[in-house]
């Protein structure tokens, strides 16, 4: 009699095993939502993952095809933890370009990895912004009562964040007449009133007709190239 009940203890223990398993599996099917913040160089991916209280490790893959080729940092959900939106920042892609991802996890069921990757979340597409580029909306501006009134133009599907410093020239010496800082949505223009130097103020009284070649500079630290324009200063 004792013979039947260890088989049938091993079969019980067997049927558990495999519940778990399929439990598993179930459990860490994810899946893959719309990428947010996506600006020209980065972007945020998103899913979620139901881990049926259990162990999750999971991951995002990424590319510029199907074949992804990058992946993300290995992340792990404590077990007891239920649905789960994830998310992963990625990076240093190229602007104008569109990506594919997916998400993928595998459970720990106890013993070792169950890996669900044969059954990742689905294909997600998103498109980079275009980089776009600052530059000024006019190039001879007024100054009055030593201020000068500067337009600058933010021509891109992000924000334009940066600095201005315009250079003169007179009597073969260089010199600083204004600079400041900007910050532009995208799309969008400004008018910044930086303070012109002395130099430059003194520069502009004794030329005729009261006006000044410089250039300015534009450089920005959201990633638009550096600009050079010419700038008349008039009083």
């Amino acid at each position: 009699m004792r013979r039947p009940i260890r088989g049938l203890a091993l079969v019980v223990l067997c049927a558990a095993s495999m519940a778990g398993v399929a439990s598993a599996a179930q459990a860490a099917t994810p899946t893959t939502l719309p990428a947010t913040h996506i600006t020209a160089k980065t972007a945020t991916l998103n899913a979620t993952i139901p881990t049926g209280n259990l162990q999750t490790s999971w991951e995002f893959q990424y590319g510029l095809t199907t074949g992804y080729g990058k992946v993300t940092k290995v992340t792990v959900i404590p077990s007891g933890k239920g649905t789960q939106v994830v998310h992963a920042e990625i990076n240093k892609l190229t602007p104008n370009t569109t990506y594919h991802f997916r998400i993928a996890a595998s459970v720990l069921t106890g013993l070792s990895y169950y890996p669900v990757f044969g059954a990742v979340g689905l294909d997600v597409t998103f498109k980079t912004h275009k980089l776009g580029s600052t530059g000024l909306t006019g190039h001879t501006v007024k100054v009055k009562n030593g201020i000068a009134k500067l337009g600058i133009k933010c021509a891109s599907q992000q924000t334009c964040k940066g600095t201005f410093k315009a250079t003169g020239k007179s009597g073969g010496k260089s010199f600083s007449c204004l600079s400041g800082r900007f910050s532009l949505k995208a799309g969008k223009h400004g008018a910044f009133k930086p303070k012109v130097t002395s130099k430059c103020l003194l520069a502009l009284a004794k030329l005729l007709k009261h006006q000044l070649k410089t250039t300015i500079t534009i450089r920005t630290s959201t990633g638009q190239p550096t600009v050079k324009q010419t700038l008349t200063l008039k009083l």
